[in-house]
């Protein structure tokens, strides 16, 4: 009986300890777990930033290259779609990504329900990698406010008091690996979509043509960082 009593306390104990160990083991992978969540995370985000930083810099160094006749006839395509977003995508492999025949045009035109496009060879799409990497996309826009109409209206003018212009541009990156979004979803929000809502069209949750690249992209879960800069162009 007693013998009994002993084998009987002897496996209550080893099932006790079995199962401490396994709730420590579980523990432990969920820590590992979330761990490398948030490395991946972090990881991305620099990925997405530098691919960002790097389109803005490729921007910059056209920006300052004032002689050559590709770069005003890039900037003098932007200058005469004021208030349009001028749509390229960043291409680290291509020295001339760009260009003029490479663009899109996509601007909102008041009292309708969504943007309106021309071209689509601007537009990137889901595996449009920038790099070799094949991990990160990035969509490039450019455009002057409707603000800046009278600047370039005046730029005719010997009047040294108007300002430069002002060219905003913006980029979008993404990785669409770490999302299960579908392709076409991702491509719609690319082409579809302007990197800014103008002034006078309201976000409308019901309506998600007036949401921007990034909201759209967000809105599919796809992780995503948009950086903007501000570029001065002599009229």
């Amino acid at each position: 009986m007693n013998r009994s009593l002993q084998r009987g306390a002897t496996l209550i104990i080893v099932l006790c300890i079995v199962l401490l160990v396994t709730i420590i083991a579980t523990v432990a992978i969920r820590q590992s777990s979330v761990s490398l969540n948030i490395a991946t995370g972090a990881q991305a985000q620099k990925l997405m930033m530098q691919n960002s930083d790097a389109a803005l810099l490729r921007f910059e160094q056209l920006h300052k290259q004032n002689s050559s006749a590709a770069v005003n006839s890039l900037f003098s395509t932007i200058k005469k779609n004021i208030g349009k977003e001028v749509v390229w995508c960043y291409s680290d492999l291509q020295k001339d990504f760009f260009t003029s025949n490479k663009s899109s045009l996509i601007y909102w035109i008041a009292g309708n329900t969504q943007a309106t496009t021309i071209g689509n060879d601007g537009f990137c799409r889901s595996n449009s990698f920038s790099t070799g990497r094949s991990t990160v996309v990035t969509q490039v826009s450019a455009t002057i406010s409707l603000t800046n109409s009278s600047v370039i209206t005046n730029s005719s003018s010997n009047d040294n008091s108007v300002p430069p212009v002002k060219i905003i541009v913006y980029t979008t990156s993404f990785i669409p690996t770490l999302s299960n979004a579908n392709a076409d979803a991702i491509n719609a929000c690319l082409s579809t979509r302007m990197s800014s809502r103008p002034t006078y069209v309201d976000k409308i949750e019901s309506n998600p043509q007036t949401y921007t690249v990034s909201e759209c992209l967000s809105g599919l879960n796809v992780p995503n960082y948009t950086a903007v800069a501000e570029y001065q162009s002599e009229n």
